[in-house]
């Protein structure tokens, strides 16, 4: 599922994030103005969330594996690098819980590695691409949600990213447009006649 080179080439730019440069960086710095960071988003979020529960819109990251589950896939390929627009990724392959449609942290439990990450990303840290699996027009981050989360947070509009191509059945766009929008809580409507 997850390459497992990626995964270490994060973790080891992470690790050298925290060490002092030669240009004389200061980490310490990096990392109060990556937590900074991090609470700032995270508030911008729950409110993002509180506006779209006001207008009855879903605000949740959407998942691949109702995609698989619903769909059938019939190939997928190797799509290369290349350049996404963050507004294009719109769902997830399995954290969909942990972030929102925005990419807004949902969770508290992904702030350490968020505020690593935007602390390596301060301090000029280049980080590996991330994953992407494009179905149609859209993309689900399979590797990179925090990276991704972060640059969206630094007001950046693109990620560099590794991309898979799903090719799914025709019937995929009219299932999906066929999806009914959210909507509030069901209240019951006095029947005619009773009490």
């Amino acid at each position: 599922m997850y390459d497992p080179n990626s995964i270490r080439q994060v973790n080891e730019a992470i690790g050298n994030a925290g060490r002092t440069s030669h240009d004389g960086r200061n980490p310490t710095r990096a990392a109060l103005k990556a937590a900074h960071l991090y609470d700032t988003f995270a508030m911008r979020g729950l409110f993002h969330r509180l506006w779209g529960m006001m207008r009855r819109r879903s605000t949740r990251l959407l998942s691949l594996a109702e995609i698989e589950k619903a769909h059938a896939i019939r190939s997928r390929n190797y799509g290369g690098a290349r350049r996404v627009a963050i507004t294009q990724i719109r769902g997830s392959e399995g954290r969909a819980d942990a972030f929102d449609d925005a990419f807004y942290p949902r969770k508290d439990t992904v702030n350490h590695r968020w505020i690593n990450i935007a602390a390596a990303r301060y301090q000029d840290v280049t980080l590996p691409p991330v994953e992407l699996i494009q179905v149609r027009d859209e993309f689900y981050v399979r590797d990179g949600h925090h990276r991704i989360s972060v640059a969206r947070a630094l007001g950046e509009r693109y990620v560099d990213a590794v991309v898979t191509v799903w090719e799914v059945d025709p019937a995929f766009r009219r299932a999906v447009e066929a999806t009914p929008a959210p909507q509030g809580p069901v209240v019951a409507q006095p029947q005619p006649g009773a009490r």
